[in-house]
């Protein structure tokens, strides 16, 4: 008696142990499943009056459990796979069931399960065969559903001219959905997924509707589109062969279309000198680079839009920086192609052993071209003093791509053994520096080392003097209850051997004293340690002076 007693038990607690004893159950109905053995399953049987799609819902799953689930219709089996817990289905009455993933996991607890019913919106429907496939008009937009899991929805459309088809979807959140276009025998030769752009010629296409991951949802999928008629008559041009010719100065419109689209340009040069892809107008989202192609089509400079050339045919590849990127813009691209005979007759002038001497307190013209180039310059020091360089004028172009353009050069002071001395710190100018007699280095670059124009860079490099001589006079920095900075250590070093003399400071400057410490706690020390040291000397120069019978003037 005991085990049937077990087995009546068993069987109150799930209404079906077999196939061949299958119990009805209504939609929306919660049922509660046991699966207590390896390998067990449940059967239920429904109907429906109307086409729509059945899905299996589970809640409160035991630990280590994967229920899924299997539909029929009589004992065909309807689904090729069991882990789609939905399906289409016709009016009529079907059979479910209920197994557990592996079939080799069981638990004494039972799980929730319900079956829910939603009618067929798609009058289409069923469409996956693109024999049954579903008229679209492009630019008008496409409701479809991604149900049951792995749903394909074949459509059909016309293109009345070579162009581009541009596409936005609005789908749940599990979803990627695609629009897939196939050839004659039915294979994918474009995908058009969110924000995309595809390339479409002139006929009558085929495709197909489905989401790029395994999943399904009962919301609606929204697919708007638009088609551009090809704007351009030299695409296809992503080829050297098939490059596009164009004229220096000349105004030049492209279309980054479809995404991941390149266009080759071809210009002439008509001498030795710099070749600039200048840069109009770029739409969001592209992020366009230049690169420059040898005949053959190898690449000579990746992602410089300038180039120095020799007279002849030069070739430049306009693509989105990332070669596998999904962003395009229905807009246009503006671009133009100039030439820029070589405008630094110093050049090359790009390291310290070429630097082109200059004058103190004189303006000075920079190219900085092409891109990552820099301009080195040697100057001398013949009277100690405070040494600037400030950019004056930066160039215009440069206001595209730059919130303050003067800013984004870095100008660097080195003395006569190529060591640093001070710099810019993104300010457009250095920091003061006070410098013995000798010879002495600026070099000017940008910090960002992708970008650079024709127009010049202009810079002013100063001298500030002091006027009377200061032999034998003693100056250090002493009971400023600071910490020296080793920097400002050897500049007052070099001073006092330009001057014949060592310089102490006294610790009577209580004044200084305050105005040293605060101005330590700020951010940039170098120049206030200038301004101090200069303040210090001037006033030590006047007493000295004052002794002898005679003023300090500042020489300019």
């Amino acid at each position: 008696m005991v085990p049937w007693a077990v087995g009546l038990a068993w069987l109150s607690l799930s209404p079906i142990a077999s196939a061949q004893s299958p119990a009805s159950i209504r939609f929306d109905e919660r049922t509660q499943v046991a699966l207590q053995e390896k390998k067990a399953f449940v059967e239920y049987t429904f109907s429906v009056d109307q086409a729509g799609y059945v899905i299996a819902r589970f809640d409160a799953i035991p630990s280590g459990m994967g229920p899924m689930v299997a539909y029929y219709a009589g004992d065909q089996e309807l689904q090729a796979k069991w882990d789609s817990f939905g399906i289409r289905v016709d009016p009529g009455s079907y059979r479910v069931r209920v197994r557990d993933r592996s079939e080799y996991s069981a638990s004494p607890e039972p799980m929730t399960f319900w079956l829910e019913f939603h009618p067929e919106t798609d009058a289409s429907e069923p469409n996956d065969d693109p024999t049954h496939a579903r008229p679209i008009t492009l630019g008008t937009p496409v409701i479809f559903q991604v149900l049951p899991k792995r749903d394909v929805d074949a459509v059909t459309f016309s293109v009345e001219t070579p162009g581009y088809l541009y596409g936005e979807f609005q789908y749940p959140g599990l979803l990627l959905p695609v629009l897939e276009v196939l050839n004659e025998v039915g294979q994918v030769t474009g995908t058009l997924s969110h924000r995309s752009s595809l390339r479409l010629p002139q006929g009558t296409m085929t495709a197909r509707l489905r989401s790029s991951v395994d999943d399904w949802s009962t919301e609606p999928v929204t697919l708007s589109t638009w088609f551009l008629p090809e704007p351009d008559p030299s695409e296809p041009n992503d080829t050297i062969a098939a490059a596009r010719q164009v004229e220096l100065d000349e105004p030049i419109r492209l279309w980054m279309l479809p995404a991941g689209d390149r266009d080759v340009l071809r210009v002439e040069a008509p001498a030795s000198g710099y070749l600039w892809v200048k840069r109009e107008y770029v739409p969001s989202p592209l992020m366009l680079v230049a690169e420059w192609l040898s005949a053959e089509g190898a690449a000579l400079d990746s992602k410089r839009w300038f180039r120095q050339v020799s007279k002849g045919t030069a070739l430049v590849r306009i693509r989105d920086e990332f070669d596998l990127s999904d962003k395009c813009s229905l807009q246009p691209v503006q671009l133009s192609v100039r030439f820029l005979p070589a405008p630094d007759g110093d050049q090359p002038n790009d390291r310290f052993e070429t630097a082109r001497p200059v004058e103190l307190n004189r303006l000075i013209r920079a190219h900085l071209i092409p891109e990552g180039d820099a301009d080195f310059f040697r100057f001398e020091v013949d009277h100690p003093g405070l040494v600037t360089a400030q950019v004056v004028v930066a160039p215009s172009w440069l206001r595209d791509f730059a919130e303050d353009p003067i800013h984004d050069y870095q100008l660097e002071l080195f003395d006569a053994q190529h060591a640093p001395i001070t710099g810019s710190y993104r300010s457009g100018y250095t920091t003061a520096a006070a410098l013995a007699p000798g010879t002495y280095f600026l070099k000017v670059s940008r910090y960002e080392k992708d970008s650079t124009g024709f127009e010049p860079l202009v810079i002013r490099l100063a001298l500030t003097e002091l006027a009377v001589p200061m032999p034998g006079v003693e100056l250090t920095l002493i009971g400023l209850g600071v910490q020296e900075e080793p920097g400002t250590v050897r500049q007052l070093q070099m001073i006092a051997e330009g001057a014949g003399g060592r310089f102490v400071a006294v610790e009577e400057l209580e004044g200084l004293k305050r105005e040293m410490a605060s101005a330590l706690a700020g951010r940039n020390r170098g120049t206030l340690w200038s301004i101090v040291v200069i303040m210090v000397l001037v006033a030590l120069a006047g007493g000295w002076a004052a002794k002898r019978g005679f003023s300090p003037k500042a020489r300019r």
